[in-house]
This record gives C-alpha cells, sequence and structure tokens, in this order.
C-alpha cells in the first residue's frame, strides 16, 4: 500500500517555515530590546563622567568612575553590542526579513561604539576640574593660614595687659580666642580631610599650635586672677562661725593658687613678658600674705571653740 504523504509533507514543511520565521521574529524583537538597554546604559554613564565636579568629593568620584568606565564598563558594554551584532548576523544569514526598527536599533547602539574616544577626552579634561579645585584648596587653605597668623597675632598683645581692672574685658576676649580656636580646629580637620581626598599630605598648620601653646599661660593668668580675687574676697569677708570657711579647703586652694602664680610668673620672666609677670608676681605676694593668717583661721574655725 502505497500513501501519499505530499500534502503532509507540504504542511509540515509550511508550520515548520512559520516556526522558524516566529522564532527569528522573537530574536529580532530581543535584540530590539537588548539594543535599547545597551544605549540606556551607554546614556546613563554619559550623564555619570560627563558632570562638572564643584568639589573634592565629586572630584575623587568622577576620577574613579572614569577610570571604571575605561577599564570595566565601556568593555562590558562594547562585548555586549557585539553579542547583539552577532545575534543580527545570524538572521541576516537565515534569510530572516529585519524591519525598520531592527535597523534603527541596532543603528541606534552602533552610535557609542567609539564611546572610547568620550571617555579618554573626560579624561583630560578632568585633569583640568582637578588643577582648579586644587586652586581653590590653595585659596582656602591660604586664607586660613592668615586667619590662623591673624589670632597669634591678637593672642600676642596679651603680654601688654597688665591692669587687673580690665579683668572681665580680658576674660571675655579669651573666651572669644578659644572659640576661634575651637573653630579654627574643625577648619583645619576639614581641609586636611579634603587634602588626603585628592592625595595630598596634611598640610601642618604650625600657627594654630602656636596659637593654643601661646593661649594657655594668658588664660591661666587671668582665670586665676578671678578665681583669687573671688577667693579672697569670701575669705575675708565671710563670718568666721558662720560654718561657711573650711580651713583644710582654704588651705588646699591657696596653696594651688600660689604654685600657679609662681609657675607662671617664672614662665612670664623667662619670655620676657614684663606686665604678666608683675600679675601673677602681685598675686603670689597677695597670697604670700594671705597664707600667714591660714593658722590663726584653723585656730578661730576649730569646732571646740566655736
Amino acid at each position: 500500500m502505497r500513501v501519499d504523504a505530499k500534502e503532509a509533507n507540504a504542511k509540515l514543511i509550511d508550520c515548520g517555515q512559520k516556526c522558524i520565521s516566529r522564532l527569528l521574529r522573537i530574536l529580532a524583537n530581543r535584540n530590539q530590546d537588548h539594543s535599547a538597554r545597551l544605549v540606556k546604559q551607554f546614556q546613563h554613564l554619559d550623564q555619570r563622567i560627563m558632570r562638572v565636579p564643584s568639589n573634592e568629593d565629586q572630584l575623587v568620584e568622577l576620577e574613579n568612575a572614569v577610570e571604571s568606565a575605561f577599564n570595566v564598563e565601556f568593555p562590558r558594554l562594547l562585548a555586549e553590542y557585539e553579542d547583539i551584532r552577532s545575534w543580527l548576523a545570524l538572521t541576516w544569514d537565515l534569510d530572516h526579513t529585519l524591519e525598520v526598527e531592527d535597523y534603527k536599533s541596532i543603528a541606534n547602539a552602533a552610535e557609542w561604539k567609539n564611546y572610547i574616544a568620550s571617555i579618554s577626552e573626560r579624561e583630560s579634561d578632568l585633569k583640568d576640574d582637578r588643577a582648579r579645585i586644587e586652586s581653590k584648596l590653595v585659596e582656602r587653605r591660604t586664607k586660613f593660614q592668615d586667619e590662623l597668623t591673624g589670632l597669634v597675632n591678637k593672642i600676642a598683645k596679651f603680654k601688654d595687659k597688665g591692669s587687673t581692672r580690665m579683668l572681665e574685658d580680658n576674660l571675655e576676649q579669651l573666651n572669644d580666642h578659644k572659640k576661634q580656636l575651637a573653630i579654627a580646629e574643625q577648619t583645619m580637620e576639614e581641609i586636611h580631610a579634603k587634602e588626603e581626598q585628592i592625595g595630598w599630605e596634611p598640610t601642618e598648620f604650625e600657627a594654630y599650635t602656636e596659637a593654643g601653646t601661646l593661649l594657655e599661660p594668658y588664660s591661666k593668668l587671668w582665670n586665676l586672677v578671678r578665681d583669687c580675687q573671688q577667693n579672697m574676697n569670701k575669705w575675708t569677708r565671710s563670718p568666721l562661725f558662720s560654718g561657711d570657711l573650711d580651713p583644710m579647703v582654704i588651705e588646699t586652694d591657696s596653696n594651688n593658687m600660689w604654685r600657679i602664680a609662681f609657675k607662671l610668673k617664672a614662665q612670664f620672666e623667662q619670655d620676657n613678658h614684663p606686665k604678666p609677670a608683675n600679675v601673677a608676681a602681685k598675686i603670689k605676694t597677695d597670697l604670700d600674705n594671705f597664707k600667714e593668717n591660714v593658722p590663726l583661721l584653723h585656730a578661730l574655725c576649730n569646732p571646740g571653740l566655736r
């Protein structure tokens, strides 16, 4: 028995051709989607590396982004483009009729295949951006150094202050200088952080250390004047039997203040600053005179005597 399968074979061939055509259309559509995604990735990369940095953070971020684009991202995207081209060539070799959108999608992707030149150009432009930002940092650093020098000069004027009548004014100025030093410390840390970001060694602001060193003895002196005046007023004017006076505490405090006055007097004399040295000497003398009465104070404040 013979079976005529011509019609069946024709249907099978037709069905197979339709399946092939459908698969190739699916492949072409997939290539369109891949091309569109590839273009978006290139556009996103372009947006990231073409920004103009305005500070050190953005500069370092951009430099890293450009380096990554050159060594990692562009090679990966180019490989994706070549993969799309290979699949497109396969559909062409299989005589699949491509549509206008197929050509447009690969043409759009092909516009980015030489993007490496733009990355290289951006890398060169970043050098100008770095020079601009470094110049701003140098300017800020110079201004800060000038401010520190000005602060040192202001503190140095305390060598000419020797009147205890100006105590409150002196303390107010000293507190203001302390605040300026605290602000200067924050500024210095910020500058150091930016210098490290761009690969510089942190600047040693010697004027900052000098200002702190210079301020310390003057701050001790005028705070000692205030404490001494307040304590002497309390010790000499409070009623003996009020219970507010503790001879042991008074003796300890007066000895501590005396030691500070002695050290400050010696330091100012060594630095050839006679006016603050005289202030320290006056405090020391006043405490010497007061300490002569401490034994009597112990006797009069004796609980048994009361």
